[in-house]
Order: C-alpha cells, then structure tokens, then sequence
C-alpha cells in the first residue's frame, strides 16, 4: 500500500482505546502515537475497513505486498507483531482473529470517522431544538407569572374590598394560574436537565 499525507474523517476508525488515521497511516492508542511497523499497519488498514469480513491471506498479501511474490509466513510474522503491539489477547481485549483455512478478520467493534461526525450533526440540531423549546417554555412561565401577580392584585383588591365572591372567583384563578406554572416549570427543569445532562432537583 502506498503512502498518503494528510487524511479525512472518513479514514478515521475507533476500536477499544485506539484510534486509527488510515490516510495518514497513523495509529494512537489513548492519544498517543503507538510503534507499528510499516507492514503490520497495512495488515491493521485492511482489516480495520471491514471489519467482521473474513479477509483471505491471499487479498492480504496482494494489498499489503502489490506485485510481489511473499509466503503466507511472512503474513504471519506481520499479524503476530501487529497483535502484539495492540495487545490482543490481553485482559480479554480481541482484534485480529485467525479463521483457519480461509484468512483473518478483524472483531473489535468499530466507529467510523463519518458516524462521529453524523452523531455532532444530530447533536447540534436536538440542541437547536432543545433551545427553541426552552425558550418558548421560558416565555409560557413568563406569561404565566404575568398572570398570577394580577390575580394576586386583584384577590388583595377584592379582601380590602370585602368582595367575597370576587375573592373566591381569584383564588380559584390564582389556583390554576399556579398549577399550569408548577406544570412548565418542571417542564422545563426535565429538559433543561436532559440538554444539560445535570440532574436537577
């Protein structure tokens, strides 16, 4: 396989604590670049990119050794050193399994650059929309507050008064007034809460 300089999401790929950039033939583990020889990386790229694929040792040896002649225990000596250097086998972590008879596949479970990326877009528009809607229950609990100090007025008018039957009436505004802002409020604290990802008591 050739070299390439630079790279994109889309040549980059996730698996356990690693990260590998493809394009850049490069690969990290927790964020630091991890010593893979040249080989053994292409091995890695292959396998990485369909990963779940059993890859057969003669697709292997024609991607990783274009137009040369090279014995499968070549391949072997590669794939023991890549799994060496990913640790495989090592607190029950697996990558790169041996199908005897027909090739290699690669098995830990992936993420691809291009779902990461999908994955921010989603985010930003549930936070779009989160937004949008704690803005309008901001203006509802508003509105709501407007109310319930004007029935507050008017219930105080109404006792100085001794309006008894005004007084009633307000109150039984005041009561509803309260309870459809107790009804937004925790609305509003639920998905503030869940935008936020803090428990709010």
């Amino acid at each position: 396989m050739g070299r390439q300089n630079g790279g994109s999401e889309n040549d980059t790929i996730w698996f356990g604590p690693f990260c590998l950039f493809s394009g850049g033939r490069l690969i990290e583990k927790n964020g630091s670049p991890l010593a893979v020889s040249s080989r053994a990386l292409d091995i890695l790229i292959v396998l990485a990119r369909r990963p779940g694929e059993v890859v057969s040792k003669r697709e292997l040896i024609s991607q990783v050794w274009p137009g040369l002649t090279v014995a499968e225990s070549c391949l072997r000596v590669h794939v023991a050193g890549l799994r060496k250097a990913l640790g495989d086998g090592q607190g029950g972590a697996r990558y790169v399994m041996n199908v005897p008879g027909r090739g290699y596949c690669f098995v830990a479970p992936v993420i691809r650059g291009e779902e990461i990326s999908q994955a921010w877009r989603d985010l930003a528009l549930i936070d779009r929309n989160a937004a949008s809607k704690i803005r309008d229950l901001a203006g509802q609990l508003r509105r709501h507050a407007d109310g319930i100090s004007i029935t507050c007025q008017k219930l105080v008018s109404g006792v100085a008064a001794s309006n008894v039957v005004g007084t009633v009436d307000q109150l039984g505004l005041l009561s509803e007034g309260l309870q459809s802002a107790c009804r937004v409020s925790d609305e509003l604290r639920q998905l503030i809460s869940m935008t936020s990802g803090v428990s709010m008591h």
